[in-house]
């Protein structure tokens, strides 16, 4: 068992990373071979890179609306009664301050994807279709000004000029008197962008102030993990949870991945817990998303180093179904070399 728990500590985890990202919000509507809207239809959309899927059902409309997307890649295949209607390849969904939206025809055997053109007459996150009405130009100069300070940023930002992103939102936020979460928030994605951590925590916490969104608890988690935070971490990361309870994979995912970093630390107060924790939360995952083998391979560096410090050290067999399903879905992935020497270790302890 001690050599066992050795290749576990050698293990490279250098690919541990977290999903602090901007959820996308899509609407759209469905219209049947006969240009019809499509009613009660379900849609379900894949991701086959990582794993990542969801699904949305029409309305008597045939509209659609989904407010937390894990941005990516994905297919759609569409569902009338138990029945594949139609699939689509691949599209590519982004982050937006306004929902994307998706235009599918089952005639044309088509799907478009565009972004919302609409204005707000308020910005802020998390926010519905319902929520957007027209603005007339001028009517409100402060938020056409808080809107062409975000669209500023975000182009200085694709630039790589996140100092001039961080004064173009700075000067904004104070100016509009720090009622906007939205640009709060914004500016505190800049700041990590160019790693000022604190400050991004900071800004954050402004945004949250305003308003709170479940997105603002799980970025700022994330900054608060390379400031090493670690109470504050949990605290963000359950209240992210509570507040977008369907966006629970992304952040049991972060929560796992997190106690590992803090363990990897040096840490943590009570590494069998933490790595306890990390188990639960892996293996929560994985009943979701069953296809990603990085998850396999974390669990089971987990499932390892409990071995000798837990009161209830997982099982032999456990662990081995684990490393083996790693090497079915990646049998020359990065981690291929270290999962098969752990095998090996695996099959010497049961002799």
């Amino acid at each position: 068992m001690k050599m066992l728990r050795h290749v576990a500590m050698v293990m490279l985890l250098a690919g541990v990373t977290f999903a602090g990202v901007w959820l996308a919000q899509i609407e759209g509507t469905c219209l049947d071979e006969a240009g019809n809207p499509l009613a009660n239809a379900e849609l379900k959309f894949l991701d086959k890179h990582n794993g990542h899927r969801f699904s949305v059902k029409t309305d008597a409309k045939g509209k659609f609306f989904f407010g937390g997307v894990d941005p990516g890649a994905y297919s759609v295949t569409v569902l009338r009664g138990n029945q594949v209607a139609m699939e689509f390849p691949a599209i590519a969904i982004s982050w937006s301050s306004r929902p994307q939206q998706l235009a599918l025809d089952l005639a044309k055997h088509s799907i478009e994807v565009k972004r919302e053109t609409r204005q707000a007459e308020t910005l802020g996150g998390d926010t519905s279709p319902d929520d957007f009405t027209p603005v007339v130009v001028g009517d409100d100069a402060q938020t056409v000004a808080v809107r062409t300070a975000i669209e500023q940023a975000q182009k200085q930002g694709q630039n790589g000029d996140w100092a001039g992103a961080i004064a173009t939102l700075k000067a904004n936020a104070e100016s509009s008197g720090a009622k906007y979460d939205m640009v709060w928030a914004q500016l505190a994605s800049a700041y990590c962008h160019a790693s000022k951590f604190e400050d991004c925590a900071a800004a954050y916490g402004k945004a949250l102030a305003l308003k709170e969104v479940g997105a603002y608890y799980n970025n700022r988690a994330q900054a608060l993990v390379v400031l090493k935070r670690w109470n504050e971490v949990d605290h963000d990361m359950m209240l992210a949870e509570k507040m977008n309870p369907e966006h629970r994979v992304l952040y049991e995912r972060n929560h796992g991945m997190m106690l590992v970093q803090k363990i990897q630390n040096g840490e943590s107060d009570n590494t069998a817990t933490d790595f306890e924790g990390a188990v639960r939360a892996l293996s929560s995952v994985l009943q979701e998303e069953p296809a990603n083998a990085e998850l396999y391979y974390l669990r089971a560096y987990c499932q390892i180093r409990l071995l000798g410090v837990a009161k209830e050290p997982p099982a032999f067999s456990a662990i081995e179904s684990g490393l083996r399903k790693y090497l079915e879905l990646e049998p020359h992935g990065k981690h291929a070399e270290e999962v098969n020497a752990m095998l090996k270790s695996v099959e010497e302890e049961k002799r």
